[in-house]
This record gives structure tokens, C-alpha cells and sequence, in this order.
């Protein structure tokens, strides 16, 4: 091969080499641009996820907060009920304990009453005496009939007694008539004295079956 043709073959190689060089830089650039597209695009992705983000952030402390206000105002009307409960249990306290104050004065007011009404019952009948066990009449007896019978049976057993129907204010049987047994007698003497004397001996009736008692209202009797 002459020099000519060396030269002319080395030409052809060089521009052969400089097409391929042109083409692969223009691959490359266009690579690059595809790359800074890509890393652009990343970018307003991530942009956009980092708003979205902060978006949903602020919701959602815009909704803890309101959440919050909520539980402060039913929190705030809680306390103030209870407050309300409060002042209202202790007026009602108050209430009750001044209740039983005057519950126990208005007791102790009915006690003293009923004790001074006990006393003075318990006095009308400091000339009284009850007597059980005393024969009654079948055909019925009448206060004199009952007198009459209540003297024979008290000076029939009661020595010096001297008893007579005008010692004796007011004597009747309690009850109605039955026939399961005699009448208790209730009787009122005119002096204190004959009284006093009558129940010293009631012994004297023992084995007979009477039985003379002072005459006590329900309360003593209790006592």
C-alpha cells in the first residue's frame, strides 16, 4: 500500500472515530438531561410530600387542640356542677343536723309533757285501789251494788278497818261483762288515809284469791 493510501485509510479511521465520539457525547447528554429530570421530579415529589406533611400536621393539632377546648369546657361545667352538688349536700346537712336538734328538742319537749301529764294522772289516782278476784253477780250489779260488796269484803278481812259505803267516792267494775272470770274493781276513797290503810293489809286476803293493787297508769305500770 503506497503513503497515499495509508494517509486516506488513517482519514477515514479518524472521522469514523470522531462520529462515534459525537454520538456517544450526545447518549451522554442526553442521559444527563433524563437524570437532572429525574432528580427535578424527586424533588417536587419530596416538595410536595413535605407540605402534605405539614398540612396534615397542622390538621391534626388544629384537631387535638379542638378536642382539647372540648374536654376543658365539659371538664369546667363537671367542676362547676359538682360544686353545685356540693353546696347543695351541704345545705341539706345543714338541714338535717338542725332537723334532729329540733326533732330532740320537740322529744325531750313531749317527754317533759308526758311526764308532767304521767304525774298528774299518776295523782288523781292517789286514793284509788284495784282489786281482782271479787265475786261477781250474774244478774248484773250496779256502783252501789259494787260499793256495798267492796265494804263487806274489806271489813271482813281487814281488822279495825271500820269501812263504811260513804268512805268510798266512787267504786264500778272495768270491762265488759264476761264469763270467763269476775271483774277487776276500781275504787276511790274519799280520805288518802283509808287508802294507805287498805294496801298495808292486803296481805290479809292471801289464799283467797283477791288481789288489792294501787291503782298506777300505763307508764308506771311499765316501770
Amino acid at each position: 500500500m503506497s503513503d497515499r493510501q495509508k494517509r486516506k485509510t488513517t482519514s477515514s479511521t479518524e472521522k469514523s472515530d470522531d462520529k462515534d465520539t459525537s454520538e456517544m457525547n450526545d447518549i451522554l447528554k442526553k442521559i444527563g438531561t433524563i437524570e437532572d429530570s429525574v432528580n427535578k421530579n424527586n424533588q417536587t415529589i419530596r416538595a410536595m410530600i413535605k407540605d402534605l406533611m405539614l398540612e396534615l400536621k397542622d390538621d391534626l393539632v388544629k384537631s387535638v387542640e379542638k378536642q382539647i377546648e372540648v374536654i376543658k369546657c365539659l371538664l369546667h361545667e363537671a367542676l362547676t356542677e359538682n360544686e353545685t352538688h356540693k353546696a347543695e349536700l351541704k345545705r341539706l346537712e345543714h338541714e338535717i343536723i338542725e332537723s334532729h336538734r329540733r326533732t330532740r328538742q320537740m322529744g325531750n319537749l313531749i317527754l317533759s309533757q308526758s311526764d308532767q301529764m304521767n304525774d298528774f294522772d299518776q295523782y288523781g289516782r292517789r286514793n284509788n285501789v284495784r282489786i281482782n278476784g271479787i265475786p261477781e253477780s250474774q244478774d248484773g250489779e250496779s256502783a252501789e251494788d259494787t260499793t256495798k260488796t267492796v265494804v263487806q269484803v274489806l271489813n271482813n278481812n281487814i281488822k279495825d278497818l271500820n269501812l263504811k259505803p260513804t268512805d268510798i267516792d266512787i267504786s264500778h267494775r272495768l270491762g265488759k261483762k264476761h264469763s270467763r272470770g269476775h271483774r277487776q274493781i276500781i275504787i276511790k276513797f274519799i280520805s288518802r288515809h283509808t287508802r294507805d290503810k287498805v294496801i298495808r293489809n292486803r296481805k290479809s286476803f292471801k289464799g283467797q284469791k283477791i288481789f288489792i293493787n294501787e291503782d298506777v297508769t300505763k307508764l308506771n305500770q311499765t316501770v
